[in-house]
């Protein structure tokens, strides 16, 4: 009884305010079951990539085959680009509209690519890049702890939030034009908490968007002297 009072409210509600796609808000009839929330041609237009990438040249990295910088902390794991208006929207609905259901499609779309390389996280460690404390209370929730969660509803991995904190109040990255000025923008800006959880352990550092790697480059960094054995940077978006 209380489940058909359900589906019958549901209903009402539909017809009354109607679902919309969270990227590009038109209704949503018949959406495909890789994305809910999102429409047929957003979802048709986002194209899940196929390979890793080089954090150093950013040249593609075909699976299974290794980096053409071997030196470099981390390998990049980008699931899609960041030039999709789609991808972009729904990146920008969830941390700067605050609307979290943007958090499951991203996710899926995640969870897709992990499918395109045949890549098992279910053993990993996930340590989404975090915020400071000043701007997590100004946002209200960390995007990237939010997609992480989904992900692993359905691909498993251990979260891990105490081992890599922010304790350095930076400039927003993307008010910063030049690759220089960010690097010194976050360097020392992060610190790692508890080294005990990431030594000898597969790490997948975890976040929206990718642009000029710094970000990445200095959490991986710590990871790699706190004794992390592989570091995959794993993000929806690559940016370039």
């Amino acid at each position: 009884m209380i489940s058909q009072v359900k589906r019958l409210w549901d209903m009402v509600l539909d017809i009354l305010f109607p679902p919309s796609c969270l990227a590009c808000t038109a209704a949503l009839t018949g959406t495909r079951s890789e994305l809910p929330l999102v429409c047929d041609a957003c979802t048709q237009s986002i194209k899940v990539s196929t390979a890793y990438f080089c954090p150093a040249c950013r040249a593609r990295i075909p699976v299974g085959q290794p980096g053409c910088h071997p030196k470099a902390n981390y390998v990049l794991a980008g699931a899609t680009s960041y030039e999709i208006p789609a991808v972009q929207s729904l990146i920008w609905r969830l941390k700067f509209n605050r609307r979290t259901l943007a958090a499951g499609p991203l996710a899926d779309i995640v969870s897709l690519f992990l499918d395109s390389i045949r890549l098992d996280i279910s053993q990993s460690i996930i340590v989404p890049i975090p915020l400071h404390p000043s701007r997590l209370r100004d946002r209200g929730f960390n995007q990237s702890e939010l997609i992480a969660r989904e992900l692993i509803k359905t691909r498993g991995g251990g979260l891990c939030t105490d081992v890599l904190r922010k304790q350095v109040a930076t400039q927003p990255q993307s008010k910063l034009d030049q690759w220089d000025k960010r690097e010194r923008n976050v360097r020392g800006s992060f610190i790692i908490a508890n080294p005990e959880l990431v030594k000898g352990r597969d790490i997948i550092l975890l976040d929206d968007v990718w642009t000029s790697g710094a970000t990445m480059n200095e959490a991986a960094r710590l990871l790699k002297a706190a004794g992390a054995k592989k570091i995959i940077a794993l993000v929806v978006a690559k940016a370039g």
